[in-house]
Parts: structure tokens; sequence; C-alpha cells
């Protein structure tokens, strides 16, 4: 008897209550952001393109100039031999000025 008075449990829904419709999830507010957001960086990146091209980024040739005349210290460079014996190598190594290794690196470049 005590079967007959529990309700059954099928996972359906009683023929008295009518089943309520899913409504669809809206996907527009998402898309509309996510749009926003890549005009955004987008933008972002422009505005930062602008002000590295206004204060002199290095990358808009400013530096040409300065490597198209070749100094004295790069000329010796370019003579130096081709050849790998060692006692070429030692010509060519005593021939380097390394004292002024450092003297064309400007601090503010960075």
């Amino acid at each position: 008897m005590d079967q007959m008075n529990q309700p059954q449990q099928t996972g359906q829904v009683p023929p008295g209550i009518p089943p309520q419709p899913k409504t669809p999830k809206p996907i527009g507010p998402i898309v509309g952001i996510v749009v926003i957001v890549i005009i955004l960086i987008i933008g972002g990146f422009y505005l930062w393109g602008e002000r590295l091209v206004k204060n002199g980024y290095p990358g808009n040739g400013q530096y040409q100039t300065e490597n198209a005349a070749p100094d004295a210290q790069t000329a010796a460079l370019e003579k130096q031999g081709t050849s790998d014996t060692a006692s070429s190598i030692e010509a060519d190594l005593k021939a380097t000025d390394l004292d002024s290794l450092d003297s064309g690196f400007d601090s503010s470049a960075l």
C-alpha cells in the first residue's frame, strides 16, 4: 500500500502544471562588450604609437644618419682579415682599440 501512496519520481511534469518555456539567453550584450573592448585596445595601441613617434622613437629613422658615415674605428674593423689562423687573429686583436668600445653608447637612447 505504501507504494500506491508515494508519488512516482520519473522526472516528468504532472499533467496539471504546464511546462515552463526555456528562454534563450541573449548573447547580444556579450558580443557588444567584446567589440567595445577590442576597439578600446586598438585605440590604445594607436595612441601609444603616436606618442612614440612624437617623442622620437629610434625606429623612425633618427639614428640612420649616424650609421651612414662610419668612423675610423668602424673602418678599421672592416679591414680585419678573414683568415682563421692564430697569428692573423692575434694581429686583428692587437689592431682593435677596445678602450673606446663604449664611446658611441648614449645612455639617453635607452
